[in-house]
């Protein structure tokens, strides 16, 4: 178990297999972060401007400057890295007071809306109305041709 006082002086690297689109800006925004609050989601973001597109992946930083960054303390930070890993848009790997954060893109609208624990959360958090808009704005309409 790493005590709090250790998370101040380690160091960490981001990596991530994928580089956001629009559309899963979109699906973040409107779906994702009614749920998990704008702090986690600006965490999201801020780990993923923090990725070199060369490589996917970001320089070693210290959590220090992640902190202060984002006006985040230790517990504060790591409750809402807790809320990316609950949610399935992030995993932590520690070793040897060196972390590795690995993003992971977020599902599609049409899985996460059709998904029976997501779904079902955004609907609560936000009411079956807006729910019902949310879905109607992410429907592709299929144009039949003559």
């Amino acid at each position: 178990m790493i005590k709090m006082a250790d998370l101040d002086k380690s160091q960490f690297n981001i990596c991530s297999s994928f580089t956001l689109s629009w559309d899963d800006i979109n699906c973040l925004v409107l779906l994702y972060q009614p749920i998990i609050g704008s702090e986690a989601m600006s965490l999201y973001f801020t780990f993923n401007s923090l990725i070199l597109r060369k490589n996917l992946e970001s320089e070693k930083l210290s959590h220090i400057f992640l902190y202060d960054m984002l006006g985040y303390d230790e517990k504060k930070f790591v409750y809402y890295r807790h809320v990316l890993e609950a949610i399935g848009l992030l995993t932590t790997y520690y070793d040897d007071n060196s972390y590795v954060y690995l993003l992971s893109a977020p599902l599609s609208p049409k899985k996460f809306l059709s998904d029976g624990v997501l779904g079902v959360m955004l609907c609560s958090k936000v009411g079956y109305d807006v729910f019902n808009s949310l879905r109607a704005s992410f429907k592709v309409v299929k144009l039949l041709s003559k």
